[in-house]
């Protein structure tokens, strides 16, 4: 399975924290966790390497 990395963000896009290493079985695993986690309110972004996989913020 593939390793990808989870990333706070701040409003503005910048990474504000050290990432977490997760295991997905594709890149749509990982953006279905990454929208659960903006459902949450938090920021994020996901990585597979040097591939950006996802990056939103919450709706406001």
């Amino acid at each position: 399975m593939p390793v990808y990395k989870l990333f706070p963000i701040d409003p503005d896009g910048k990474i504000t924290g050290v990432g977490s290493e997760y295991e997905f079985d594709s890149d749509g695993d990982a953006r279905v966790r990454g929208e659960s986690v903006v459902a949450k309110g938090d920021y994020v972004e996901i990585w597979r390497g040097d591939k950006k996989i996802f990056s939103r913020a919450p709706r406001v």
